[in-house]
Order: C-alpha cells, then structure tokens, then sequence
C-alpha cells in the first residue's frame, strides 16, 4: 500500500510504501489510515475542484 508522506522542498509529492504478509491487507489498511491521521501529510492538490 503506498501512502502520502510528505512532499519535496521543490513541492514533489512523496509516497511511502508498506508491505506485509499475504492476506493481510486489513493490517495493511488499519496501518495506512493511522499513519495518514497521525502525520497529516494527505492534502488535497490545488488542482482540485471545490
């Protein structure tokens, strides 16, 4: 699963991969989200439409 995980000083976004076991995806998941809430590093890209 990649993740966001910050951005470039040239403002480049960054990702984060993180793998597990076979058939673990609800870990995966559960580790995904909690890594995105704690680091608030997702931002809507300001290309985006209100």
């Amino acid at each position: 699963m990649s993740v966001p995980a910050g951005v470039t000083a040239d403002g480049l976004p960054v990702g984060m991969e993180i793998l597990g076991k076979p058939f673990d995806e609800p870990s995966l998941l559960e580790i995904g989200y909690s890594f995105e809430q704690a680091t608030d590093h997702r931002h809507r890209p300001k290309t985006t439409i209100d």
